[in-house]
């Protein structure tokens, strides 16, 4: 019986002679290299990995400055704004929230926002929908390295 890898992220039919698909290859590779599902997520199991669940859990509890154990809009919005840069939207957040609440009940506390397993919830979904890249970035953002430790530069900033 054949049995295939699940460390298989993308397949994709390529030819530098007819040329079809070249720049996607290139773009998979790229992300692939810059953005690894395999520190982040156990695709055998479809949860994420101990160190990634670890790192997540850190950033909730740092972003939620009142420590009621949600983060409300502000603190998403605070969250958005050091991660990317960019204000997260009022229909966003009630976009997320309705993502969360379908799948987790208990990912959502009323109207107040995003409990922690619904945040972990949520980059489980970033992840599974191949957006990697979202997950990367709020690790390295909180000084996660590719190995899911804290940088050495983010202990003992100069």
């Amino acid at each position: 019986m054949l049995k295939l890898a699940q460390e298989v992220e993308s397949c994709i039919e390529c030819s530098a002679r007819l040329p079809l698909n070249v720049a996607e290859v290139f773009h998979l590779a790229q992300k692939a290299v810059l953005h690894p599902i395999a520190p982040l997520y156990d695709s055998h199991h479809h949860v994420l990995k101990p160190h990634c669940a670890d790192a997540l859990r850190r950033i909730f509890k740092l972003c939620d400055v009142n420590q009621d154990g949600v983060l409300d809009s502000v603190e998403l919005d605070a969250f958005q704004r050091k991660c990317f840069d960019a204000p997260l939207q009022a229909q966003e957040v009630e976009g997320i929230k309705a993502m969360v609440r379908g799948h987790d009940e208990n990912g959502v506390r009323g109207d107040d926002g995003l409990t922690e397993s619904g945040f972990l919830y949520l980059h489980t979904v970033f992840i599974q929908r191949a957006r990697l890249e979202t997950t990367w970035t709020a690790l390295r953002s909180f000084g996660y390295g590719e190995d899911l430790k804290l940088t050495e530069a983010f202990l003992w900033p100069k």
